[in-house]
């Protein structure tokens, strides 16, 4: 992302700081890329939930966890790590579109099924499913937002080549915070 904002339950008492809050919604924003045009991504949690999104039945249920991809012409919906597969809504939109054929490798869903994946992987050399090229990435993105919750109510802007914050000069000393004596790598 270009930038991250979060609202939280915290509250700037110091001591609640050390802990992750109650409920928490963080904004994210990618820019224009080569593929794609600008991306918003906003996380709930604690209980939160995101307005249900036009041209959903009136009767549809959130659920505990999933996720809303909203588009120009209809969303899609996934449960919870998009177990049961993605549905294309409204239902007149799902009639006129084909699933694509499969070309990413699939895991089992079995209860250690991404350690499984890992030891595969060491094994036989073929890459993971969430690898470093794709896991390292994403944990920066989710890092940036555990900063976002920490500097809460501040719109912090993240240079992901320079791996800084450029804005906030207390948030960017908790990127690559110096370690403490006997910890030095």
């Amino acid at each position: 992302p270009d930038w991250v904002q979060a609202s939280t339950t915290h509250t700037r008492d110091g001591a609640s700081l050390e802990c992750y809050p109650r409920a928490s919604l963080v904004h994210y924003h990618f820019p224009k890329g080569e593929k794609h045009g600008a991306i918003d991504l906003h996380w709930y949690d604690g209980g939160l939930k995101p307005t249900i999104p036009d041209g959903l039945p009136e009767n549809f249920e959130l659920g505990g966890n999933g996720a809303f991809i909203v588009g120009d012409k209809g969303v899609i919906f996934h449960s919870s790590h998009g177990a049961g597969g993605a549905v294309l809504l409204p239902e007149s939109r799902r009639a006129q579109y084909t699933d694509p054929k499969p070309y990413l490798p699939r895991v089992d869903q079995s209860d250690n099924a991404h350690e499984a994946d890992w030891i595969r992987a060491c094994k036989d050399g073929r890459p993971a499913s969430s690898n470093f090229e794709y896991g390292g990435p994403l944990t920066e993105m989710v890092l940036i937002g555990v900063l976002a919750i920490r500097m809460k109510d501040q719109r912090l802007k993240w240079d992901g080549e320079n791996l800084e914050i450029t804005n906030n000069k207390a948030a960017n000393a908790l990127v690559n915070p110096p370690l403490r004596k006997g910890w030095s790598l």
